[in-house]
């Protein structure tokens, strides 16, 4: 979790490395909230939404468990989803439909789409593989 400064919040640059951007709403006659409030309400967000009121108790301290991953393959690493990301860009930009000199445009939000469906590396894999074959298939035609 990557939370902004008191004074002006995440630069540009540190927003595009975020795969979630999250506001809590306030009141619209003062909409700030310090740091440490902002990091109080995450907190409490983030496990209500893990185990809502039910807590375990073990021996007598309250444990919290995650919920049972559902993929057959493992989840993409946040390296493997920016090599992914690098890809996608490069592919779009060989193919014309990505403006080099302008991809801020285009790219945060296909990096959003993509960090919002939690792939798993076989999907991954697929992904990778049209990537190379579109390449492969725009090189052909090049020659």
């Amino acid at each position: 979790m990557l939370f902004g400064r008191e004074a002006r919040g995440l630069t540009n640059e540190e927003l595009k490395r975020c795969n979630y951007h999250v506001a809590i709403p306030t009141n619209p006659d003062y909409g700030v909230l310090n740091v440490s409030a902002a990091i109080q309400v995450i907190a409490y967000e983030l496990r209500m939404a893990l185990v809502g009121s039910e807590v375990l108790v073990d021996e007598g301290e309250p444990i919290m468990t995650l919920p049972p991953v559902q993929w057959d393959k493992p989840p993409v690493t946040h390296r493997d989803m920016q090599y992914f990301m690098q890809h996608l860009q490069e592919v779009l930009e060989q193919s014309g439909f990505l403006d080099p000199a302008h991809p801020d445009k285009v790219m945060p939000r296909l990096q959003r789409l993509f960090m919002r469906t939690h792939m798993d590396e076989a999907e991954m894999g697929m992904l990778r593989g049209a990537l190379k074959a579109i390449q492969k298939t725009m090189q052909g035609s090049k020659e």
